[in-house]
């Protein structure tokens, strides 16, 4: 009986060990750099591939709320990613090439959403929301660029043109399609710039642009 009372704090804490060991070992798994890395690009894709399946159907002002609400998503996502990429360690090549896949997979989504983008470029104008988009799409680009340059940082130099040759498709299209747009909404803009908007598309920009850090396109289809 004594001997039980001596081992039983012996075997607590050894029990408790193991207890800590493996929530260690959970903690670690699922904070493992590639794999969230991995799942910042592919929860980035499926958003990309959602809102150009919006994109795709919008026909006009009543389906406004549901393109904003899916750009935010792309734009929360973006930051997201490029947050968790600043604090991941640096990769080594079989880390930094687990990326190569999800990141093929994200440049196609990229290309193929903003393809629908412009195809919709005229719906877009119809509803008074050329400098919107624009708009939105600047800050796409401005996030994509933090992105990129956070995640290369982490990749190892022999691996850095292999990696640009994989993503650099998906940011010359979203550059050229922020000039489209914005060439199509008059020239040089800026978010805090309505000069070149007609009224028409200043009242909506001030409806949406002006509430906050997220877009309102559900007050653009109460007024309509």
């Amino acid at each position: 009986m004594m001997k039980l009372l001596t081992l039983t704090p012996f075997v607590a804490a050894v029990v408790a060990s193991s207890l800590q060991l493996g929530d260690v070992e959970i903690f670690a798994r699922q904070n493992d750099p590639i794999t969230s890395l991995v799942n910042d690009i592919t929860t980035l894709t499926k958003s990309v591939v959602d809102l150009g399946d919006t994109v795709g159907g919008f026909t006009g002002i009543s389906e406004a709320g549901t393109v904003a609400t899916k750009a935010q998503t792309v734009q929360d996502n973006l930051q997201t990613a490029a947050d968790n990429a600043k604090k991941a360690p640096t990769l080594d090549n079989n880390g930094a090439l687990a990326l190569a896949v999800p990141a093929q997979a994200l440049n196609e989504a990229v290309v193929s959403t903003l393809d629908k983008i412009t195809a919709k470029k005229d719906v877009f104008a119809s509803a008074s929301l050329t400098s919107v988009v624009a708009q939105l799409l600047e800050k796409d680009n401005q996030l994509a660029g933090d992105y990129s340059t956070a995640l290369f940082s982490k990749v190892p130099a022999e691996l850095k043109s292999t990696a640009m040759k994989i993503v650099q498709p998906s940011l010359d299209k979203l550059q050229k399609t922020v000039d489209d747009f914005k060439a199509a909404a008059g020239g040089s803009m800026s978010s805090g710039s309505s000069s070149v908007m007609t009224s028409r598309e200043r009242s909506n920009v001030e409806r949406f642009f002006l509430r906050g850090s997220r877009y309102d396109f559900d007050v653009l289809n109460d007024a309509q």
